[in-house]
């Protein structure tokens, strides 16, 4: 029964790895960018590529990737990028009503 569980564990960790890249390189390969999530007619061109060097949205996908889960599992999830607030805090407001669900 533990190997069961164990195994399940270890292939549940294995699925979320791979919708995790594949949700991220979905965005990576989209056409809009990241910046103008917040106003799209805030930021010139010349801004907007200033903010993506930032930002490392220059870099390659791979590159990206392994930062973004470097630090997804340190438990840094950065700032939202629409309301400028930390989205473990936006995520900490919701969980009980996600738990409840």
């Amino acid at each position: 029964m533990f190997y069961f569980l164990l195994r399940r564990l270890f292939f549940g960790i294995c699925v979320l790895f791979l919708l995790s890249f594949a949700s991220f390189a979905m965005m990576y390969y989209s056409k809009a960018s990241p910046i103008f999530a917040s106003n799209p007619q805030a930021f010139s061109k010349d801004l907007q590529n200033e903010l993506e060097a930032n930002l490392n949205l220059d870099k390659s996908l791979l590159f990206q990737y392994k930062t973004w889960l470097k630090s997804f599992l340190s438990g840094d999830l950065s700032n939202s990028l629409i309301n400028s607030q930390a989205v473990s805090e936006l995520l900490k407001e919701r969980l009980l009503n996600t738990v409840v669900l």
